[in-house]
């Protein structure tokens, strides 16, 4: 089954935070967008406001099913929404989707999308780097024109992530079919959002935010804020190369590439080379005084017969 884009597909609005607010949902549909229901966990929330939706807008609206849904396809119904949105880790099947919705899925690079495309996909919704929760390493702008420019996928892409208004319209005079908005709508007057979480979001300004492990997080400041996740930083050097340890009657204070600035290496500071086996530390902080023996001092040993 084949879908046209439609106008009200310009604008795609679904609720911030993985919150089924169908209150919200409807507003958008209201102003001329297509309102998109995110059904979070898939309870009884999820529920209510599903049913809320298929008797206020049978067939305009949308839903989008996140990894931690426990709703099945069934319980869409036969009045169930014209568009779903599949994001990364969902477990319903596309295939069987296909035949009865327009499915539209998130993806982050050119092969997730190439992926979905033939799995059956009829829409990509593209989401940068500056998109909340999961994310890629692109740019939102970047990415957009990375999957319109390739022959595969040959489907319409939504942009997702850091679209205000004057972005929204280059979106489209880009290519996009149209942009998406979640964070964004946050605090909007229909929405349900507790206010103690309204009163959080309206100081930001966006560069409260870090990326952990692929997702775009909010990150907490104060002395009850929860750790983030340590990162291990990306070695710049590779050790010694005599191995980073001392070897026997060589390299006395060979060390590993590791080391701060100044400390003894194979090469009698960091970055030298070993004046008996003649091998370098392989880092990028080499010291035009190391010596060609080794010494505990970031400068020359003083030679016999010099003052």
């Amino acid at each position: 089954m084949t879908f046209a884009v439609r106008s009200e597909d310009m604008i795609i609005g679904i609720t911030p935070f993985g919150e089924p607010d169908a209150g919200l949902a409807l507003a958008i549909v209201g102003a001329g967008g297509l309102g998109v229901l995110d059904l979070g966990d898939g309870g009884r929330r999820s529920r209510e406001a599903l049913g809320r939706l298929r008797r206020a807008a049978p067939g305009g609206f949308g839903v989008r099913v996140g990894p931690r849904c426990r709703l099945s396809p069934a319980d869409l119904g036969t009045d169930g929404p014209h568009t779903v949105v599949l994001a990364a880790g969902s477990a319903w099947p596309l295939g069987e989707l296909v035949a009865r919705h327009r499915v539209l899925v998130e993806v982050t690079d050119l092969p997730g999308a190439r992926q979905a495309a033939r799995a059956g996909a009829h829409g990509l919704i593209a989401r940068g780097g500056e998109c909340g929760g999961r994310t890629g390493t692109l740019s939102t702008f970047v990415l957009l024109q990375q999957l319109l420019s390739a022959p595969e996928p040959d489907l319409p892409v939504w942009a997702c992530g850091g679209i205000g208004p004057r972005t929204a319209a280059a979106a489209v005079a880009g290519g996009a079919a149209g942009v998406v908005l979640d964070g964004q709508l946050a605090l909007l007057a229909e929405s349900s959002l507790p206010e103690a979480t309204a009163a959080a979001l309206r100081p930001l300004d966006g560069s409260e935010t870090v990326v952990v492990a692929g997702h775009r997080v909010l990150l907490r400041r104060g002395p009850d804020a929860p750790p983030l996740p340590r990162t291990p930083a990306p070695r710049r050097s590779r050790p010694c190369s005599a191995g980073g340890t001392r070897a026997p009657g060589c390299c006395r204070w060979a060390r590993t590439a590791s080391s701060p600035p100044g400390s003894p290496t194979a090469g009698g500071t960091r970055g030298g080379r070993c004046g008996r086996c003649g091998t370098r530390c392989a880092t990028p902080w080499a010291t035009p005084w190391a010596t060609p023996w080794a010494t505990r001092r970031p400068y020359g040993r003083r030679r016999k017969g010099r003052r």
